[in-house]
């Protein structure tokens, strides 16, 4: 197994209670930022608590938090709804975090788990924020699941894997126009209470479909990855304009030590998923990166990499964690570092289109995991390079086998035999 996760859905549901959480923190847009990313602080947690049973909702709250060390800024403001005036008498963190943990408690002995929009929230800012103020975290903050993942998962075993858009849903308004959830009118993007309330919408409708909804439990898959003496990490939130040397960099700048090996993760539509794997040389190097990272570091884009359409260049908070199931299911490929290796790799070249004797290809053509792709490859438009180019040996191979591929970007041209 890899992690400590439990499972809900329509029947045999894990917990009684959906605690669904969304925070929102400090923040600005400037460059540099007044408010780095890695440095904010949070102003508001939003909750609405779910019968499992019923899918109803039970209770809605709003805490508001007022910021130690960082300012509400303009653009915090414009986004958030909330200025300086609004959190001048707004309890502390340690508060506002006794108060969410009160309603929980208020529901006697029924089993919780909290349900939030990515890994954000209770993975990044909440803990690095709270081990800075000392603030305890109840147990049951401590595992969660991740709606955006949820629904991904069941969209990709809904359909064949050939039909998916290259655009998968990221946003809270995406993920519930995908899974019909039936959002509360007058919502306001990135009100906490509001957010929250959304997130609840979609974790019901997700348990209306029986969808699988793994918990991740953060403290059982770290002791899970200790006694197994792991030496692989997921990096988790990377920018999607990055190349290998620079990721390397990144990682014996903050965490000491470089990866023996990284490798990118593909989605099935064939884009990257802005998640990678870091093989370390030792599970002891492997746990003082971890913990040199605990709580996140800003990446910043490899700026050679981009492209004239790509919007300004923003930093991203990158996770270290365990390796999870829903990792497994996506492609391993070598993380590019030339700007014409990640081009391809844009241009969804890795995407799961070969059909094999064995049904859909799930590695793409490349060779990884002793599949073995040897019928028809069905794609019209592009003609792919097969992963061990001229030197390939493969007497059914259907791909090019060419020298070089030719790139032309933003789309890959038809590359010759």
């Amino acid at each position: 197994p890899l992690s400590a996760a439990q499972h809900m859905g329509s029947h045999g549901a894990a917990y009684d209670l959906l605690v669904c959480l969304d925070m929102e923190a400090t923040c600005d847009d400037a460059s540099p930022p007044k408010v780095p990313m890695d440095c904010s602080e949070i102003i508001e947690i939003g909750v609405a608590v779910v019968d499992v049973a019923t899918r109803r909702e039970l209770r809605t709250a709003r805490f508001l938090v007022k910021p130690e060390t960082s300012e509400v800024t303009p653009f915090c403001t414009k986004l958030t709804g909330l200025g300086p005036a609004d959190l001048a008498d707004a309890m502390s963190l340690a508060q506002a975090v006794t108060a969410l943990d009160d309603i929980v408690q208020g529901f006697g002995q029924r089993s919780c788990c909290a349900v939030t929009h990515g890994s954000w929230d209770l993975e990044l800012q909440l803990p690095r924020e709270a081990r800075s103020k000392r603030v305890a975290l109840p147990e049951w903050l401590l595992r969660y699941v991740d709606v955006r993942a949820s629904t991904r998962a069941f969209l990709q075993s809904a359909v064949d894997p050939a039909s998916l858009s290259p655009v998968v849903p990221s946003t809270l308004a995406d993920l519930a126009a995908a899974v019909g959830a039936k959002v509360p009118e007058d919502i306001r993007p990135h009100s906490g209470i509001d957010d929250a309330r959304v997130v609840s919408s979609i974790a019901v409708a997700l348990l209306e479909v029986g969808a699988s909804m793994p918990v991740v439990d953060l403290a059982g898959e770290l002791v899970s990855w200790r006694q197994r003496s792991e030496t692989q990490l997921c990096l988790e939130g990377l920018p999607f304009v990055m190349l290998a040397t620079p990721l390397q960099d990144w990682l014996r700048r903050f965490g000491g030590y470089a990866a023996e090996r990284l490798e990118i993760l593909i989605e099935a539509s064939g884009r990257p998923s802005g998640r990678a794997v870091g093989t370390f040389s030792t599970h002891q190097v492997a746990c003082r990166v971890r913990e040199a990272l605990a709580g996140g570091r800003v990446a910043q884009p490899c700026a050679a990499a981009a492209r004239p359409w790509d919007p300004p260049g923003r930093g991203r908070i990158v996770l270290l964690r365990p390796l999870r199931a829903d990792d497994m299911v996506l492609t391993p490929r070598p993380f590019p570092d030339s700007v014409e290796a990640l081009e391809l790799m844009r241009s969804g070249i890795y995407a799961r289109t070969m059909v094999n004797t064995h049904g859909w290809c799930m590695c793409g053509g490349m060779g990884y995991y002793g599949c073995q792709c040897v019928s028809r490859y069905t794609a019209e438009a592009t003609v792919r390079p097969c992963r061990f180019g001229v030197s390939c040996t493969r007497p059914d191979c259907w791909f090019a086998h060419p020298p070089r591929p030719y790139i032309d970007a933003p789309r890959i041209l038809c590359v010759e035999r």
